[in-house]
């Protein structure tokens, strides 16, 4: 876990030493504003901690980088001897999150740090549901306007038709019912893959999708998901299957990758001339499995593919192919359930390989890139260094890490 940052503006006061070694827990940067201005601070802290006599000194110049600071003020806790707190400006006392008097005291600092970095986690967490409420919204409105435009085409021909034939059915030949039943029939398949991608998409983003990994012959597997693909895809009939290694026993969620596989697939035949090759490989190496999908179709612009797993982007070289802008979404979160990774390689004009890696081991649960130590060990941690202070000891160093 990352030690919580912490910015001293204390410079060479009486309790620059002593601090120094409370603060030993946590990775400091120290800065003495007479040395330099403070607005010139860019990195980002977890608090900050300063004597009373540099804030009342610096006091207007804080306050207004505090407030210009990305994304919120920086909690500020404040070191003073007990008589200069008794009659501090109303305007100092709004600049301060956390007070600590002299004589220090390991304790009152330990819970006063804990206090500031309990606020500061509580903020980050804050911040991020406001990311979330925020894409989600994003996206509720994208999916609306999905869901508004695709399904218009299919529902328009299955009410055409069905008014058409109930207006003049008993004049039409058997063949051009059946021909108008067929496109009926298209419209309803379509509307029913549309339909099964939202459902997809939508337990997925909301995480009610879940990893259920079990033992299976891989190669019987995919030629399975391969026969149920022509059912409602023409042109899969033309996919070359090769596999590489032992895939006899392989554990992996069949449903994860009967997904991956099929919005793969069903993307190579849409985006590739009639006719064209496509391959389907799958290699095993040692505790992973490699699924390759290839076609020599007409390619992705680079530009489009760093955004290509987005939900609801279409690139923009495909406008007159239908589709919801989802297949390539609902892979990357069935690829990211199952811990593993997608990679694009793609030419205009010359075709597409998609690569799909997946661990046959479940890995470990990673802290979050933004966690730091929990504001609880702190207390025991500064406690400690008061132990070791009240002993006899020829060494500054007051908490051994």
């Amino acid at each position: 876990m990352n030690k919580p940052r912490v910015l001293s503006l204390i410079g060479e006061s009486r309790y620059s030493l002593l601090l120094a070694d409370y603060l030993k827990p946590f990775e400091l940067t120290a800065f003495s504003l007479k040395d330099i201005d403070v607005t010139e601070i860019k990195d980002e802290f977890d608090f900050a901690i300063l004597d009373l006599e540099t804030l009342v000194l610096y006091r207007q110049k804080i306050a207004d980088w505090r407030d210009h600071l990305p994304p919120e003020r920086l909690p500020l806790l404040v070191v003073a001897s007990a008589n200069a707190t008794s009659s501090l400006a109303t305007s100092t006392i709004e600049c301060i999150d956390a007070l600590v008097v002299e004589p220090i005291n390991a304790t009152e600092l330990s819970i006063s740090i804990a206090a500031l970095l309990r606020i500061r986690q509580l903020f980050y967490k804050l911040q991020q549901k406001q990311r979330d409420l925020t894409a989600a919204k994003q996206l509720k409105s994208r999916f609306i306007s999905a869901i508004a435009h695709e399904f218009h085409n299919p529902l328009h021909v299955i009410s055409a038709v069905v008014q058409l034939l109930l207006r003049k059915g008993e004049t039409f030949s058997v063949e051009k019912r059946q021909d108008s039943l067929r496109r009926v029939q298209v419209a309803v398949v379509r509307l029913t893959h549309m339909m099964n991608e939202l459902l997809a998409f939508n337990r997925n983003a909301s995480t009610q999708a879940t990893f259920q990994p079990k033992v299976v012959d891989l190669k019987a597997f995919c030629q399975t998901v391969l026969e149920d693909a022509t059912l409602v895809n023409e042109g899969i009939e033309q996919i070359t299957f090769q596999v590489d290694g032992d895939l006899e026993e392989v554990c992996i969620d069949t449903e994860l990758v009967r997904t991956i596989l099929k919005n793969l697939l069903s993307n190579a035949v849409k985006y590739s001339p009639a006719g064209s090759p496509i391959s389907l490989r799958i290699q095993r190496h040692e505790r992973q499995v490699t699924i390759e999908v290839t076609d020599s179709g007409r390619g992705i612009p680079k530009e489009d593919q760093s955004t290509l797993f987005e939900a609801f982007f279409r690139a923009r070289n495909v406008d007159t192919v239908k589709g919801t802008g989802l297949g390539l979404s609902i892979v990357k979160q069935c690829v990211d359930l199952h811990q593993g990774t997608i990679d694009v390689r793609s030419q205009l004009d010359q075709g597409t390989t998609f690569t799909v890696v997946l661990p046959l081991e479940v890995r470990s649960a990673v802290d979050h890139p933004n966690s730091f130590t929990n504001p609880t060990k702190i207390v025991s941690r500064i406690k400690t260094s008061s132990e070791q202070k009240s002993q006899p000891t020829s060494s500054r160093n007051i908490v051994n890490d």
